[in-house]
């Protein structure tokens, strides 16, 4: 048995407090060497089965989260908002919908990759929670099927919507796309109070069949963009309704994170009300 493996599985590590493993973790195990590494955790206090070699549980074995900061942005929106639902575009194994399940009414998760949706039910499943509903689709911005990029085995998070027009490396499958406004039903019993979307180069699609949502709900938005063009911002801050800031997420990867005015360049950026922006008063920078 290999040091990692003794680690993980006859010490249960991954049980370790955070401060404690920790140092541990970065001294003895590198992702990069893994072929697979499974080991039981906990992620926003809620149980967890990972593999240390997907670069996501990584940083769950080792700092007890990902990408705590964003987390901790949806809890804060959500103590305002506890009557509301959130909207989790590209949910994953779940790290930020197991975080906020208890700030908000419901949960919405979307995950098309079968492997990772079947992950994320066992989860939600083994810890008893009940306010998340998961939907096997991508969003995007008209209903059907697309092309989709199973992601690669140490990095879960890679998986993306392939363009009709374009050629794609790898692995592809076929999976459901619909929209935002056409998955949440316009019922208006319950408002969207955040969305969270992380797709791979897919916002303005998602953003784009999420229009009458935003309008009628005026939500937290957050997206990762990995493009720095200022013209695909500009495209991006269009398809707000008007009355939206737009920040950069700072320090996403610690607790004390903060937000910058935005316009333009890569990031995790957000988009916030302009009537509720004093709900980050403490933690925007000028």
């Amino acid at each position: 048995m290999s040091l990692p493996s003794f680690l993980t599985g006859r010490m249960r590590l991954g049980l370790w407090p955070v401060w404690l493993r920790r140092p541990v973790v970065m001294a003895l195990i590198r992702r990069k060497s893994l072929t697979a590494l499974p080991f039981a955790g906990r992620c926003h206090g809620f149980r967890i089965e990972g593999d240390a070699a997907n670069m996501i549980d990584y940083h769950i074995l080792s700092r007890g989260a990902f990408e705590p900061g964003l987390t901790g942005l949806l809890r804060i929106w959500g103590q305002h908002h506890r009557g509301g639902r959130l909207l989790d575009v590209g949910a994953n194994i779940g790290v930020h919908t197991l975080g906020c399940a208890g700030s908000y009414a419901e949960v919405v998760a979307c995950e098309p990759y079968p492997p990772v949706a079947d992950r994320l039910e066992r989860t939600l499943g083994a810890n008893g929670i009940g306010n998340v509903r998961v939907h096997r689709t991508a969003l995007a911005d008209a209903a059907g099927t697309v092309r989709f990029k199973v992601p690669i085995e140490s990095n879960l998070g890679t998986g993306s919507i392939v363009d009709d027009h374009g050629n794609a490396a790898g692995d592809l499958i076929e999976v459901p796309v619909t929209t935002g406004d056409l998955l949440l039903g316009g019922d208006g019993e319950m408002p969207v109070a955040a969305v969270k979307i992380d797709t791979e180069g897919a916002e303005k699609k998602v953003l784009q069949g999420l229009a009458r949502t935003l309008t009628a709900d005026r939500p937290l938005v957050v997206f990762e963009l990995l493009d720095d063009s200022p013209d695909v911002a500009r495209e991006l801050m269009e398809l707000f309704p008007c009355g939206y800031r737009f920040f950069r997420i700072g320090d996403i990867k610690r607790r004390s994170f903060h937000l910058a005015r935005w316009k333009s360049g890569n990031g995790d950026i957000v988009a916030v009300p302009e009537e509720k922006e004093s709900l980050f008063s403490q933690v925007i920078r000028p």
